[in-house]
């Protein structure tokens, strides 16, 4: 299908290259012996992604970063949790409701459902909204020596009704054009559409010449995601922009909001919408 631009605004085409965050400090001078045995084992990494108009972007390096999963009313999803302490399962309903084997102290408020295990023993979850039609994520929870964790579920399909309420109906006749506007415009008023749910990306930067982009968040659709992008300008001069510098494989629409001009240390906000095979989600 041929890829729409819906432009909110303009902004210059400038070549991205992705930097990574700076490196853990205490790295050895060259020629400095090291005792391999004697080094404690380092965090697992977050993996990089691939995000649409700025690259691969490097994983986070903090290990107590919230871990974002990606869900769907057709698989079963292995998460590890935190054997003794309260762990946080943000979810993408406005009311969850939840299902579970009696193996952990169980709790919901707002959105966010808190797990206690009361043993090492693995943990079945399901959690569904209100709806009787909304998607049931299935979830086996593994308690390990860890920090308490906090789990953002994302889901991969249509949900009736992401968080509260859209004070706007999508549109009815579901033409192409007017959806993709009523999603774009949904997400740059601070809102998140019927059929997505919200979710985080890697601490990463990508410079785009007198740009500084900041990957903020993903909003996860069933055929297609929405990233949300800070663009703040880094130079002394001022800056036009383009929304064709985020044009790329799999990119359906750019938006750029609320402003396409920014002056020395001005800020703006740039929203992508691309298909999932173009950063290798299904």
């Amino acid at each position: 299908m041929k890829r729409l631009l819906v432009a909110l605004a303009v902004l210059s085409a400038f070549a991205a290259q992705a930097q990574d965050l700076p490196p853990p400090p205490g790295i050895p001078a060259a020629g400095t012996p090291v005792s391999f045995h004697a080094k404690a084992a380092a965090p697992k990494r977050i993996l990089e992604q691939k995000l649409p108009g700025l690259g691969l972007m490097p994983g986070d390096k903090q290990a107590t970063k919230a871990n974002v999963v990606r869900v769907s009313s057709d698989r079963n999803e292995i998460i590890y949790v935190s054997a003794e302490y309260p762990n946080r399962i943000a979810t993408p309903y406005a009311d969850p409701k939840v299902i579970d084997d009696d193996k952990a102290v169980v709790k919901a408020v707002g959105q966010s459902v808190y797990v206690t295990p009361k043993s090492d023993a693995p943990i079945t979850l399901f959690v569904s909204g209100p709806s009787p039609n909304d998607p049931v994520v299935s979830l086996t929870l593994v308690p390990k020596n860890l920090p308490s964790q906090t789990i953002i579920l994302q889901l991969d399909e249509p949900l009736a009704a992401v968080g509260a309420k859209p004070e706007e109906e999508a549109p009815s006749d579901n033409v192409y054009t007017d959806r993709i506007r009523y999603v774009m415009r949904q997400i740059a008023l601070g809102k998140t559409p019927e059929g997505f749910a919200e979710g985080a990306l890697p601490r990463a930067v990508a410079r785009m010449d007198q740009l500084m982009v900041v990957p903020e968040v993903r909003y996860s659709g069933s055929s297609y995601d929405v990233y949300r992008y800070r663009v703040e300008n880094v130079s002394d001069a001022t800056v036009e922009m383009d929304e064709q510098a985020f044009a790329s494989d799999g990119v359906r629409a750019v938006a750029i909001f609320p402003n396409a001009i920014l002056e020395k240390g001005q800020s703006t906000s740039v929203f992508v919408m691309a298909d999932k095979a173009a950063t290798g989600g299904k």
